[in-house]
């Protein structure tokens, strides 16, 4: 755990300035609260072919790679093997996660060279299924297309996407998109911010929800640790959005958002994931901190129950109290009375009732949103953790054949350091992380 650092191991934000990528780099002074800080570094320049004046910058995360765009052109960073010792200098520069230079993917790989938007997804990660990658983006006009397929090259076809319920989607021209928890969290022309439900097995087919009104936004991004975006030159980071009803949120701008740093001089946010998903730390921290915070949200429901249990029965039993009243009333056949009787059991019983019932509706609906939110991220873990189970059983099927192709030269090898090597190399880099990913994909699906 502390080898592999999950406050630092997080994919970092990226932005381009002028002709400059830069990412937000962690650094740790310690351990404990306020030790991390977070500032921009350089990662790479954009490749030197590259004109800016023929359209659009996008930098996007997509199979595994991390992909930039210029008008219609692509080119995109590779990962290191896991094999590759060069991934250990990672610890203290992210960038060397991959494969020095661009690599030109195609002159057209984009529908057009103006595009707003650009946003991977990506379906079928469960534990019997290879993730299928789908690429979103909108053009001037706000519309959404899509690209399904894990390879992005050259003349692809990007279909129309059909957006429901049509009254919502009627009039919503999207500006920005990005993938966040096992879904994508848009925000329109008129700021507001929707998220995004893709169909499994049609991702021309999506549905909109949660309509919630934002602070104006040049740009949305995300990682591991939550939704961040772009506004008058500072980062703003949202771990979890709120739930609630749309007409709600929709008049009450959210205001769930911690500045995060400065940033001068950068036009365009992304990610950079150099596909490793989670590692043991960030996992457990996340959990760590949405159960405690479920806990804290919860418990204030707790306590008005038991208050107000205690209240109910105070008025059950002056209720009671009424009733018999009532009925001696009845029997001495005084109207007054049972006149008075009737006014004080309403006054006192139905509305005191309701009183009560109102204040355990307000304290469920606040813990709702707590709990609603622990399991939008504890969706977002399962689908990370079977995404990277796949992936390490990739890895394990090419090292089997690395090592069956070498086992000649192997037999060979008696030196006790160089096995402890291999010993290490295949349990921390593959087996050790599937083991951890199966057994708590596991876990969450039980939850």
């Amino acid at each position: 755990m502390d080898k592999y650092n999950a406050t630092l191991n997080t994919s970092p934000i990226v932005g381009l300035d002028g002709r400059e990528i830069r990412y937000l780099n962690k650094t740790s002074t310690g351990t404990g609260a306020g030790t991390v800080t977070e500032s921009w570094a350089h990662f790479d320049n954009l490749p030197v072919e590259a004109d800016t004046a023929q359209g659009t910058v996008h930098l996007f995360p997509y199979n595994g790679s991390f992909y930039l765009s210029v008008g219609k052109s692509v080119w995109k960073k590779e990962p290191r093997p896991m094999t590759d010792a060069n991934r250990v200098d990672a610890k203290n520069n992210w960038p060397k996660l991959f494969i020095e230079g661009w690599k030109k993917v195609g002159d057209k790989c984009l529908p057009a060279a103006d595009l707003v938007t650009v946003a991977a997804h990506a379906a079928g990660t469960t534990a019997d299924a290879v993730p299928t990658f789908s690429l979103f983006v909108a053009g001037t006009d706000g519309k959404l297309k899509v690209f399904k397929g894990n390879d992005l090259v050259d003349n692809v076809s990007f279909s129309d996407v059909t957006v429901t319920p049509k009254n919502k989607a009627s009039d919503v021209k999207w500006k920005h998109l990005c993938y966040y928890a096992g879904k994508l969290f848009g925000v329109d022309t008129n700021s507001f911010s929707w998220n995004i439900t893709v169909d499994t097995k049609d991702p021309t087919k999506v549905s909109i929800k949660d309509k919630t009104k934002q602070a104006s936004t040049d740009g949305l991004s995300s990682n591991e640790q939550g939704l961040v975006a772009l506004r008058n030159n500072k980062l703003w980071r949202q771990r979890v959005s709120k739930a609630g009803d749309d007409e709600e949120m929709a008049t009450k701008e959210d205001t769930a958002w911690t500045h995060v740093v400065d940033c001068p001089g950068i036009t365009y946010l992304g990610v950079a994931s150099p596909g490793s998903l989670l590692d043991l730390r960030s996992l457990i921290q996340q959990l760590r901190d949405q159960y405690m915070k479920t806990q804290v949200d919860v418990m204030p429901l707790v306590t008005t129950i038991r208050r107000s249990s205690k209240q109910h029965l105070a008025l059950t039993k002056l209720m009671e109290a009424d009733a018999k009243a009532y009925e001696e009333a009845k029997e001495a056949e005084d109207e007054d009375k049972i006149a008075k009787i009737q006014k004080r059991a309403v006054e006192r019983g139905v509305k005191g009732a309701l009183k009560i019932a109102a204040t355990i509706n307000k304290a469920s609906v606040n813990a709702s949103n707590a709990i609603v939110n622990m399991g939008v991220a504890l969706r977002g873990i399962s689908e990370e953790l079977t995404a990277l189970q796949k992936a390490m059983e990739t890895q394990l099927k090419a090292l089997k054949e690395t090592l069956q192709s070498q086992k000649d030269a192997l037999k060979t090898v008696r030196d006790v350091q160089f096995w402890s090597l291999i010993v290490i190399l295949v349990c921390e880099s593959t087996v050790w992380s599937l083991s951890l990913s199966r057994n708590l994909t596991n876990l969450l699906t039980s939850y």
